[in-house]
């Protein structure tokens, strides 16, 4: 998979993408393949890039879904170098681009916001938000 295959989504699917989202994981989470507190996978595999990548198995399947297994020695990659390829990945992993493609309105907004956060905190901010950036780049 290559970010250029991208390119076909309208600009309001990669503005919704930057705009909506923030997922942090606990550090001395043992969830999502992380090893006990002693390993430090938590803070090694913490959330990094556009949408919060969290754990060691997202790790795992993000390095290989780039072929780039030296994401698991050099995690901080995905904050430097892949931080949207990052989110591409989590999109594409969830199937959340035909939300995307809905457009940029209240329901959609939220339905994105619901999949990626699970809940609708701060829903209110990222409708404004997203329409306000959504405003600048049509």
């Amino acid at each position: 998979m290559h970010i250029i295959e991208h390119n076909r989504y309208q600009l309001s699917s990669v503005l919704c993408l930057w705009v909506l989202g923030l997922n942090n994981g606990d550090c001395r989470d043992t969830s999502m393949g992380n090893g006990t507190e002693e390993s430090g996978d938590g803070w090694k595999f913490r959330g990094r890039g556009a949408l919060q990548l969290t754990g060691k198995d997202n790790y795992k399947a993000f390095a290989d879904y780039l072929d780039k297994p030296e994401i698991m020695d050099n995690p901080d990659l995905v904050a430097t170098t892949y931080s949207f390829e990052s989110a591409f990945f989590f999109f594409d992993k969830n199937k959340l681009w035909a939300i995307c493609d809905l457009g940029i309105n209240d329901p959609a907004i939220e339905k994105l916001t619901r999949k990626i956060n699970g809940g609708t905190h701060g829903l209110d901010d990222r409708n404004a938000k997203t329409k306000k950036y959504y405003e600048y780049v049509k």
